[in-house]
Protein backbone atom coordinates (compact mmCIF):
# COMPACT_ATOMS: atom_id res chain seq x y z
CA UNK A 1 0.00 0.00 0.00
CA UNK A 2 1.30 3.46 -0.89
CA UNK A 3 0.45 6.87 0.57
CA UNK A 4 2.11 10.25 1.12
CA UNK A 5 3.11 11.82 4.43
CA UNK A 6 3.41 15.60 4.62
CA UNK A 7 5.12 17.84 7.16
CA UNK A 8 8.60 16.37 7.03
CA UNK A 9 10.30 19.79 7.20
CA UNK A 10 11.14 19.27 10.86
CA UNK A 11 12.40 15.70 10.98
CA UNK A 12 14.07 12.96 8.96
CA UNK A 13 11.92 10.30 7.23
CA UNK A 14 13.27 7.71 9.66
CA UNK A 15 11.00 9.21 12.34
CA UNK A 16 7.93 8.33 10.25
CA UNK A 17 9.36 4.91 9.51
CA UNK A 18 9.81 4.22 13.23
CA UNK A 19 6.24 5.33 14.05
CA UNK A 20 4.75 3.04 11.40
CA UNK A 21 6.93 0.06 12.32
CA UNK A 22 5.51 0.17 15.86
CA UNK A 23 2.05 -0.76 14.54
CA UNK A 24 1.32 -4.44 15.17
CA UNK A 25 1.13 -6.29 11.86
CA UNK A 26 3.42 -4.02 9.85
CA UNK A 27 6.15 -6.07 8.19
CA UNK A 28 7.95 -3.52 5.99
CA UNK A 29 8.11 0.26 5.58
CA UNK A 30 9.97 2.18 2.89
CA UNK A 31 9.98 5.97 2.60
CA UNK A 32 11.10 7.92 -0.45
CA UNK A 33 11.78 11.53 0.63
CA UNK A 34 10.37 14.24 -1.66
CA UNK A 35 11.22 17.56 -0.01
CA UNK A 36 8.70 18.22 2.76
CA UNK A 37 6.80 15.06 1.82
CA UNK A 38 7.55 11.37 1.75
CA UNK A 39 6.15 8.57 -0.38
CA UNK A 40 5.46 5.69 2.02
CA UNK A 41 5.20 2.09 0.88
CA UNK A 42 4.04 -0.26 3.62
CA UNK A 43 3.40 -4.00 3.79
CA UNK A 44 1.17 -5.30 6.56
CA UNK A 45 -0.98 -8.21 7.73
CA UNK A 46 -4.57 -7.09 7.19
CA UNK A 47 -5.72 -9.49 9.91
CA UNK A 48 -3.80 -7.47 12.50
CA UNK A 49 -4.13 -3.88 11.24
CA UNK A 50 -5.43 -1.74 8.41
CA UNK A 51 -4.35 1.33 6.50
CA UNK A 52 -6.45 3.62 8.70
CA UNK A 53 -4.58 2.50 11.84
CA UNK A 54 -1.23 2.83 10.10
CA UNK A 55 -2.01 6.36 8.93
CA UNK A 56 -3.29 7.26 12.42
CA UNK A 57 0.11 6.29 13.85
CA UNK A 58 1.51 9.21 11.87
CA UNK A 59 -1.31 11.78 12.04
CA UNK A 60 -1.50 11.60 15.85
CA UNK A 61 1.89 13.33 15.89
CA UNK A 62 0.78 16.15 13.59
CA UNK A 63 1.90 14.85 10.22
CA UNK A 64 -0.48 14.91 7.27
CA UNK A 65 -1.46 11.93 5.14
CA UNK A 66 -2.80 11.83 1.58
CA UNK A 67 -3.66 8.94 -0.70
CA UNK A 68 -3.88 5.31 0.07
Amino acid sequence: MVFTVTGLECCPPSVIQDLIQKVDGVSKVDIEPMGSKGKVTVAFDDKKTDLKQIQASVTQYGFGVTGG
